[in-house]
């Protein structure tokens, strides 16, 4: 199954090169047809990470300690729950799980993009391969969630102590979450600014996908608070690690950009600022610390 998962990855990347091709095709000779191929590559690489998502949680639930990653941060004595939670609880797996949850946030809002929106499909999907493609390559080449190791290890060297809290479950997957929720601005800001149309037709499916996201981020942002409190009483709440502090910047730059969202309904000003702050909010989060929990 590790093989059949590293190959999804390599096949994921692949996909993501053909889908940012099409998407460019797409858009510089404004055919739909050629656009809509490179959607559905996209929701191909969705697939192919859910298939290796699902190899390195066999891996960690059966105790293949010939994965590496599998090794280092779990253990044949550990929890069910913190099993479950060691695939995000290093660098590796939380590259893996935030290619999940991204792939699978493009794959839902190319799918339902509005008919009065097909305009911007080839933008869209170029806007979204490039953050794809990156994942998917880091994936395959830098952190490489399912390398294997020899000799095979023996009982695992478990999860971090720190980490072995209920808080685990909740808050990287939420932030997460909310990281990848900011893909769809951005996307829609990149293609308004590439066909040139400012306009307010991408403003409701826009708008819907920020709040969603701006609600699961700020609850994350809570949970983490909350989980140094509790492990490191003493330090306060924005002491667990850098990464609780840049969590908060997409967040800042997202509230402003709702708030940007509303002037721009009611009396259609500041439609620039609203595209920047839209795109913006989603680059502060790869210049985020990579992973959102201590190693």
């Amino acid at each position: 199954m590790t093989e059949i998962g590293f190959f999804a990855l390599c096949v994921g990347l692949c996909l993501s090169l053909y889908a940012m091709l099409a998407g460019a095709i797409g858009l510089s000779r404004d055919k739909l047809n050629v656009a809509l191929s490179g959607r559905n590559a996209l929701v191909g690489v969705n697939v192919c990470a859910i298939i290796a998502s699902v190899a390195l949680w066999g891996a960690i639930l059966s105790h293949d300690f010939s994965v590496k990653y599998a090794f280092r941060h779990s253990a044949v004595d550990m929890p069910l729950i913190y099993l479950f939670t060691s695939f995000w609880s290093a660098l590796e797996g939380s590259h893996l799980l935030w290619t999940f949850i991204l792939t699978s946030v493009g794959s839902m809002f190319l799918l339902t993009v509005r008919p009065a929106n097909m305009v911007f499909m080839g933008a869209l999907v170029l806007a979204t391969s490039l953050p794809h493609t990156f994942m998917m390559l880091l994936n395959v080449w830098e952190s490489a969630p399912l390398a294997r190791q020899f000799p095979v290890g023996q009982y695992g060297s478990g999860m971090n102590a720190l980490l072995q809290n209920p808080y685990m479950a909740a808050h990287p997957p939420s932030l997460f979450v909310g990281y990848c929720a900011l893909l769809v601005p951005f996307a829609y800001g990149a293609a308004a600014l590439i066909k040139g149309r400012l306009g307010r037709d991408w403003l409701i499916s826009v708008r819907r996908w920020m709040l969603a996201g701006w609600a699961v981020l700020t609850v994350g942002i809570f949970l983490g608070g909350k989980w140094a409190y509790v492990e490191l009483g003493w330090a306060g709440y924005w002491a667990w690690d850098p990464v609780e502090n840049s969590s908060f910047m997409p967040w800042l730059a997202g509230t402003a950009f709702l708030h940007c969202l509303l002037v721009l309904d009611k009396t259609n000003k500041l439609p620039r600022l609203t595209l920047f702050l839209g795109m913006f909010a989603f680059a502060l989060t790869f210049w985020a610390p990579s992973s959102p929990v201590p190693e």
